[in-house]
């Protein structure tokens, strides 16, 4: 399901990785606001772990816009209890419980 969410209700993936590109994204998302694919979430509209588009969450936070999210609906508390530290568990996560466009979305990412 995609939604609009707020940037706060999603913990991103990791940190920022490469400053440069999170400048861009910043500026660019400053002038022209969201452009380009949804980030891929799962968890609830209240609570999500993001599973792609670190940078991209982290720029928006920065430009105070909320973001498109392509949602995993779950119940699981990712706050305590789990957090997705590798490619293989990302994989594995969206392939288990996503739909073909989550599923679709996140082979994207690798493009």
């Amino acid at each position: 399901m995609e939604t609009m969410m707020k940037t706060w209700a999603i913990e991103p993936l990791h940190g920022i990785m490469d400053c440069e590109k999170f400048r861009a994204l910043v500026a660019s998302m400053e002038t022209e606001g969201w452009v380009g694919r949804p980030i891929l979430a799962i968890g609830t509209e209240e609570c999500a772990q993001a599973i792609t588009g670190t940078h991209r969450l982290y720029a928006a936070r920065e430009a105070e816009i909320d973001v498109p999210v392509v949602l995993i609906e779950t119940d699981i508390d990712w706050t305590e209890e789990y957090r997705i530290s590798t490619e293989v568990d990302r994989r594995e996560l969206v392939e288990a419980l996503g739909t073909q466009e989550a599923i679709e979305l996140l082979l994207a990412e690798d493009e």
